[in-house]
Formats: C-alpha cells, structure tokens, sequence
C-alpha cells in the first residue's frame, strides 16, 4: 500500500469514528433521520476503507504479474535466439538453392559427398 492511500486510508478510519461518535452523542437530542444518516456514512466510509485494501491487493497482482511475464517474455527471447541460430547455421543449405546447385559451404552439417557418376 502506497503512501497516499494508507493516509487516505487513516482519514476514512478518523471519519469514520467521528461519525460513530456523532452519532452516539446526538442520539435522542437530534430528529432519528439525522442520527441515521450520520450512521450511514460512516458505513460508506467504512466501504472506502474495504475498496483501499482492495485496491492495494489489485495493485500488488498486476505487479507480480508484471514480472512473471516479464520473465516469460525473457525466455521466449532465449528460445527465439536458438531458432535464429538454428535457422542461421541451416542457411547454407538455403544457399544452396540460390547459388544453382552448387555444393554446401565446407561448415555444413548437411554436406553430401558428390558422386562421380555423372
């Protein structure tokens, strides 16, 4: 939980037992309406105080989700690198195709004998 919203946080919880107070003490020498209405934001206070710590546990999902992709994407690079590699050392083979049929390049692990029956 950040700064701002444990302050926030501690403002609502002050309201709110200003508002319990309030409500305990007028109780009686005020209409009912009124009390109940003191009453009944300090409920909504309390609502504020449940949606901060919701909000600190959203906050703190999405960050650890962050790095736990973070590390995914980190691997997927790893595995992308050996299939660049992979394609890179097959290249001579490709290379072959563009260079009219000439023989493989001599670090070719595909590289054929040529034979002598032409």
């Amino acid at each position: 939980m950040s700064r701002t919203s444990r302050a926030l946080t501690v403002l609502y919880l002050l309201t709110f037992i200003w508002g319990v107070c309030s409500t305990i003490n007028s109780w009686g020498q005020v209409p009912t309406w009124d009390s109940l209405l003191t009453a009944a934001t300090s409920v909504v206070l309390l609502i504020a105080i449940a949606e901060q710590y919701e909000l600190a546990d959203a906050l703190r999902e999405a960050a650890a989700l962050c790095e736990r992709e973070g590390q995914r994407a980190a691997w997927d690079d790893e595995q992308a690198e050996a299939l660049a590699a992979d394609e890179l050392d097959d290249a001579c083979c490709e290379h072959w195709w563009t260079s009219f049929g000439t023989d493989h390049d001599d670090t070719c692990p595909h590289q054929t004998p040529r034979s002598n029956a032409a």
